[in-house]
């Protein structure tokens, strides 16, 4: 299993060529080199032109994927955080500079991480809800709901996992809390504490409700649980795994900064 960047749709590719200007004629082989060439990709999505005619063309937005978006938003991100040298952090209900940025670009530098990064924000735009049946202990099969952002239903799925199937709800939980941290930092804190500091009650029939440090330390666990599952060990998953299993904390940057300055205007609906 390899990670890559999400393939350019039709719209994806008229909207590339066309805001870089390429002429008619030339479409067909600058289509052809795109699908080949990563760093010819690159090329073409990261630059301010590209970022601001994707958040102001409302029409041109219908037709890019969300995967697209978000790569676009992504390298805005990180060529904004190569002009700062902190990035930000809330302590206290303080906003508190933390001299981190150059792990975090370490992190937004390796292209396969950016990949992965693309494809997990993409794939909350429609998060997925439903029933499967697992085999309990015995014969006894059980019937489990569980939800994308449901910490505690994926957690269940987790547990009655088996063989290749753990490698994919591994990550979903891992991804999961990167993105509920990453993207609404303060839906988790909210949703953890009353303004006051005072603990909310427990959810019925679910449980507690977790901290944000919860969610980092189930978000670390499980990229190292989907890091040692054999279906990624020896190939380029396991490694980035193995980056957000480590760098977790850092990978959380980009996505708050991200929401906190690009989402709204982006205009896609992630939950």
């Amino acid at each position: 299993m390899t990670v890559s960047r999400p393939p350019l749709s039709r719209g994806d590719l008229a909207f590339l060529l066309e805001a870089n200007e390429v002429p008619p004629e030339e479409c067909d082989r600058m289509g052809r080199r795109l699908a080949r060439d990563p760093g010819y990709r690159r090329a073409l999505v990261d630059n301010e032109e590209i970022f601001e005619r994707a958040l102001q063309d409302t029409d041109g937005l219908v037709d890019i994927s969300p995967a697209l978006l978000f790569e676009i938003l992504l390298h805005k991100v990180r060529a904004d955080l190569r002009e700062l040298c902190f990035t930000v952090e809330q302590a206290g209900g303080m906003s508190v500079p933390v001299f981190d940025s150059e792990e975090v670009l370490d992190l937004l530098e390796d292209e396969l991480v950016m990949a992965y990064l693309v494809g997990m924000l993409a794939s909350f735009v429609q998060p997925a809800a439903s029933t499967v049946e697992q085999q309990g202990k015995g014969r006894v099969t059980r019937r489990l709901r569980y939800s994308d952002l449901d910490l505690h239903s994926l957690l269940r799925l987790a547990e009655g996992a088996s063989g290749a199937q753990r490698l994919t709800v591994y990550r979903r939980v891992a991804d999961a809390c990167l993105f509920m941290l990453g993207i609404y930092p303060e839906f988790v804190v909210s949703n953890h504490r009353y303004p006051s500091g005072e603990l909310r009650p427990l959810l019925a029939g679910s449980g507690r409700r977790f901290s944000p440090e919860e969610y980092e330390a189930r978000g670390r666990q499980f990229y190292r649980l989907a890091a040692e599952h054999r279906s990624a060990r020896g190939r380029r998953l396991a490694d980035v795994l193995w980056s957000l299993h480590a760098g977790f904390s850092w990978a959380l940057k980009p996505l708050n900064f991200l929401s906190a300055n690009y989402l709204h205007r982006a205009g896609v609906l992630l939950t």
